[in-house]
């Protein structure tokens, strides 16, 4: 083999490795980067959110306003792609609102609180198990979405 053989040799392995690292590596990376931020992100915003369920929002000001509370969930709405755990989300949020409701004895129409126990009691109690659900999915839902 002369020089330029080994040149031009030498020279298209550079320019195939090049490639490769450009369209396969460089993507692979870029996904893992993306996937280890949205954990990063997902874990801060669902320790937050767990905080505030499993203290019924009390641990905030305006505890009772419904509207604070949707704020509250809105970045794991953003964050998840479970729909069954954004349901909860949002049931509990409303569940949690007519629990408010009936302790400060404001009049709630069925429509917007049905298949709701009037019993405190038994309100406070499925609210409990249902934050413990939730925050149990989040759990699951991290764990599961490993970067």
């Amino acid at each position: 083999m002369n020089f330029l053989e080994v040149a031009t040799a030498v020279g298209l392995g550079t320019i195939l490795a090049k490639l490769i690292d450009v369209y396969l590596l460089q993507s692979i990376i870029s996904k893992r980067s993306l996937n280890l931020w949205l954990r990063e992100k997902k874990y801060a915003v669902y320790c937050e959110l767990s905080s505030n369920l499993l203290s019924f929002g009390l641990n905030k000001k305006n505890e009772t306003n419904p509207f604070l509370n949707l704020a509250e969930i809105g970045p794991a709405v953003l964050l998840t792609d479970d729909e069954a755990l954004l349901e909860k989300l949002y049931e509990f949020v409303n569940k949690r609102d007519y629990m408010f409701r009936l302790q400060d004895g404001l009049e709630s129409e069925k429509v917007h609180y049905p298949n709701y126990s009037s019993d405190p009691k038994i309100l406070y109690s499925e609210l409990v198990d249902d934050s413990k659900s939730i925050v149990y999915d989040l759990r699951k839902h991290l764990r599961n979405n490993d970067a």
